[in-house]
């Protein structure tokens, strides 16, 4: 009596475990076809039936014209993207478009590593496996273009783990181990930009320093 039926709504979450993009498509167009068959089915009763459907890997990937008959388009984590999202092909590491800045607190000559001021509560503990290095890792650091921008993907510079306010960091080589001071700022690339967004309560810096407040 108090609500009004608008439409369907889906999230095929399942995307993103998918491996290549020809899984992606099928589950795209799998979910499509139950929701218009539903709409099908209950558009005399309901006129105005909306289909709202949104997953950022297929959001990424699948060609407009296969989203034909859908109203609404929500993908969430389109607007930064993240490690994932590269490593399950929905982007290249170019269009990463969030970092998180990390001061580096210590450094461990002896074993070629670092520890961050930046733990599970800025990155959240998502990981994946990643098959180049042969490791799980948090997170990856790029290169520092000067101010707040940031540049490639260092190879060999990852988070091998996180305590709730601390990283570690494995620096595979010599040459960038000995560039990296205590005080320095390292930017990393989260796994899960969702959930770094979500901690960064204070708002968002651009990379030409203009501060976005978090919308509530």
């Amino acid at each position: 009596q108090n609500l009004n039926f608008i439409g369907l709504l889906t999230h095929a979450g399942q995307t993103y475990h998918a491996s290549t993009k020809d899984e992606i498509l099928q589950i795209h167009n799998f979910s499509k076809r139950i929701l218009t068959d539903l709409k099908e089915r209950y558009i005399e009763r309901f006129p105005h039936l909306v289909i709202s459907m949104g997953d950022t890997p297929s959001c990424s990937i699948v060609d407009a014209y296969l989203w034909k008959g859908v109203d609404e388009m929500r993908p969430g984590n389109f607007v930064f993207y993240d490690l994932e999202q590269a490593h399950i092909g929905s982007c290249d590491w170019e269009d990463i478009s969030v970092a998180v800045a990390c001061p580096i607190v210590a450094k461990h000559n002896h074993r070629r590593e670092l520890t961050l001021y930046g733990g599970g509560i800025h990155f959240s503990k998502e990981r994946y496996h990643d098959a180049k290095i042969g490791r799980t890792i948090y997170g990856r650091a790029v290169r520092d273009k000067g101010n707040l921008e940031w540049g490639t993907v260092m190879e060999g510079v990852y988070i091998r783990s996180l305590s709730q306010e601390h990283g570690i960091v494995v620096v595979s080589n010599d040459e960038d181990f000995e560039t990296f001071k205590i005080g320095d700022i390292l930017k990393i690339l989260p796994v899960h930009s969702c959930m770094t967004a979500d901690v960064s309560r204070r708002g968002y810096i651009t990379t030409d320093g203009k501060y976005i407040q978090r919308m509530q």
